[in-house]
């Protein structure tokens, strides 16, 4: 067994991988024990290093295997022998250690390649001492058994980790503590794979997000089902929803990032809760007015959005923020719909076509047969859309009716805010359906016999709060 130094060619295909993601020892037969770089700043962290080029690299293995790499177009020069193989060697023997595999270890029955002391502790094994007779270099594919001998090129202190994982119980069964989570300046964020992402494909383990990006990574969604155990041997794969736990400033910098693409918001303020006291006074003020009849609800939200600015509770920036001009601009265009639904005639039509069918029966069965088609209307229409659709049809039909549009008018918003049955009836319910894994039927399995009581308490308290004969 020997040593040698070689260099990376700059059209080598080692560029930009690490040890694990190019398979180094398996692919050339020799072990790298150390990476040289011109780069002043370059840590020695040899599991992480990214290949670069120009890099040394210090190999021991066989001199077979190094006369091959000698001839391996992957490196653009080889050293061999010299006066600096004594100083070299002396390095190395440094962070020589023997070890046994004991009884029960963790290590027993698993090949090199398995127990992955390379990538979680920057541990090589350089030989095998097994009944006397010493196989140096082993395969990747070579089992490591009870009783064994390691012949391990390592730093100390990683060593000793290795050494107190043979020794871990466990110390409770309670469930850990977690209200670290809730800490402030600590908080989880849902990402996924951009289109033209480069992490596709690639192991986990060798993408080091803790180092790279500052995060852990908590879990993954995929094909309808969370993964949380072995992340380190999962390959991400475009669909894959990630959950991340870290900082929120680091959280935030991942909007940079041309890999990802935020399932979610990030937040990355404290709360100003010395102002809570007043911004609890005005949204009392806001609703008081409104229950007792002094005030219009809409005159009174828009007094009460001014006077949070004016007192500071938030920022213009904040209350722009705050709006969902979604929300805004869906019942902007669906007002004219409903206009036009009641200036041609649709709405009409409608109307004398539910009295004509349920109008012998009374007027609350009228105003009940349209709940039901407003309630299976909201599984396909979204909620704010559908009132305003149904308003017109509502006020039409008491009119005809001669009864007061009051009590209709609250049967089709309490129709449609029970919308439960659908996923894209209401922004709630879809929001939760990915991190949820929820499906269509789920939504209808829950929802539909929760609208039927719903449907029941309606029918009952209705008439005796809002009477048809004022």
């Amino acid at each position: 067994v020997g040593l040698a130094q070689v260099t990376l060619a700059g059209e080598s295909s080692l560029i930009g991988k690490t040890l694990g993601q190019s398979d180094f020892r398996k692919r050339f037969g020799v072990v790298v024990l150390r990476i040289r770089r011109a780069d002043p700043e370059h840590r020695a962290d040899l599991p992480r290093t990214v290949f670069a080029p120009g890099d040394q690299l210090l190999v021991q293995g066989s001199f077979e295997m190094l006369d091959e790499l000698s001839k391996n177009p992957e490196f653009e020069s080889f050293e061999t022998g010299g006066e600096e193989d004594a100083t070299r060697l002396e390095e190395l023997r440094e962070k020589l250690f023997e070890v046994l595999v004991p009884e029960g270890s963790v290590l027993d029955g698993l090949t090199l390649a398995e127990c992955r002391l390379g990538d979680a502790f920057g541990l090589r094994v350089l030989g095998i001492v097994r009944d006397g007779k010493r196989n140096l270099l082993p395969h990747a594919d070579e089992r490591v058994q009870s009783g064994d001998r390691l012949i391990i090129h390592g730093l100390r202190k990683d060593l000793q980790i290795l050494r107190g994982l043979q020794k871990l119980e466990l110390e409770s069964e309670q469930a850990p503590d977690l209200a670290f989570l809730q800490a402030e300046g600590v908080g989880l964020l849902e990402v996924t794979l951009a289109p033209r992402s480069s992490l596709s494909g690639i192991p986990l383990r060798d993408l080091h997000f803790r180092e790279r990006y500052g995060v852990q990574v908590i879990a993954i969604w995929r094909n309808g089902r969370a993964i949380r155990s072995n992340l380190r041997d999962r390959t991400l794969e475009f669909g894959d929803a990630i959950l991340l736990l870290g900082s929120n400033a680091r959280l935030k910098l991942l909007r940079t990032e041309k890999d990802f693409l935020l399932l979610g918001d990030v937040e990355t303020e404290t709360l100003r809760t010395h102002r809570a006291p007043l911004a609890a006074l005005i949204m009392l003020a806001v609703l008081v007015p409104v229950f007792i009849g002094w005030l219009p609800i809409a005159i009174s939200a828009v007094s009460g959005a001014a006077l949070m600015v004016l007192f500071k509770c938030l920022t213009m920036d904040e209350a722009y923020d705050a709006i969902e001009w979604r929300a805004v601009f869906l019942i902007a265009g669906m007002l004219p719909l409903g206009i036009a639904m009641q200036d041609s005639g649709a709405a009409s039509l409608i109307a004398n076509g539910v009295v004509s069918v349920l109008g012998e029966f009374g007027p609350w069965p009228v105003i009940m047969g349209l709940y039901i088609i407003t309630a299976i209307a909201t599984t396909i229409i979204p909620t704010s859309a559908l009132v305003l659709l149904m308003a017109p049809i509502v006020i039409q039909s008491c009119n005809d009716m001669g009864v007061s549009p009051l009590a209709g008018m609250m049967a089709i918003a309490m129709a449609a805010s029970a919308s439960f049955t659908s996923p894209i009836s209401h922004p709630a319910n879809i929001l939760v359906m990915g991190p949820g894994g929820y499906r269509f039927v789920d939504y209808i399995k829950m929802g539909l016999p929760l609208a039927i009581v719903i449907f029941i308490v309606v029918s009952v308290t209705l008439p005796f709060l809002w009477p048809l004969y004022p």
